[in-house]
């Protein structure tokens, strides 16, 4: 799925591969950002986005007894304000629940 700036790549799993409802994993890309700091910053932006709005997905999640692999990816060549971010994010949840 993608919405701009982010592409999230999800796998359903039926059976208890892990402990936790959810894996997740954020990403963004060298060529874009080169700098690491840059980086950083941006996946920082992207967890904390997440971590604010993942409770009502753990909660589905649980609830029809699934787990989920998740990797978001950020796409962007500048980088965007939080809100645009977590926009985004929030969004990508919706769709998947």
């Amino acid at each position: 799925m993608f919405v701009f700036p982010i592409k999230l790549i999800w796998k359903e799993e039926d059976d208890t591969t892990f402990n936790t409802p959810v894996k997740v994993s954020f990403t963004v890309p060298k060529r874009a950002f080169p700098k690491a700091v840059q980086r950083n910053f941006i996946k920082r932006k992207m967890r904390e986005a997440y971590r604010l709005n993942k409770h009502v997905f753990y909660a589905k999640a649980k609830e029809n007894q699934k787990q989920y692999a998740m990797m978001f990816i950020y796409v962007a060549r500048e980088p965007l304000p939080y809100k645009t971010v977590e926009k985004a994010i929030v969004s990508l949840l919706a769709r998947i629940r």
